[in-house]
């Protein structure tokens, strides 16, 4: 099961309870009866219980919208980033081979003075 039929299903779950409980509420409060506290407390439970999911499936189906957004942009700023660190490797290799050629020409300078010696 997708993560949007999850949240779908938690939505209407919620609105369920809660509906439940608020016609619970509602039922009990025009009547008289010794159990009236319980059910109160359930009414209450059932709608709490339900704004819960509600809420928490509005969250996610957000973060999932958010999510998928970022990862169009992560995508773009991968492809800068790679674009960069290609750049930075050829300098570094540009260095490098200038270093070798350094001290190869120190090398042979060494060489040269022995020689003259």
């Amino acid at each position: 099961m997708s993560n949007k039929s999850r949240n779908v299903l938690r939505m209407v779950a919620g609105m369920y309870l809660a509906w439940t409980g608020y016609k619970l509420f509602q039922n009990v409060v025009g009547t008289d009866t010794d159990k009236k506290v319980m059910f109160i407390i359930f009414a209450v439970v059932f709608m709490a219980a339900g704004v819960y999911l509600v809420i928490y499936a509005i969250r996610n189906v957000y973060k999932n919208l958010n999510s998928e957004e970022n990862v169009e942009v992560d995508a773009e700023d991968a492809a800068e980033g790679a674009e960069e660190a290609q750049e930075a490797l050829r300098k570094l290799e540009e260095q490098d081979a200038e270093e070798t050629d350094t001290e190869a020409d120190d090398e042979k300078t060494d060489e040269e003075k022995a020689d003259e010696e």
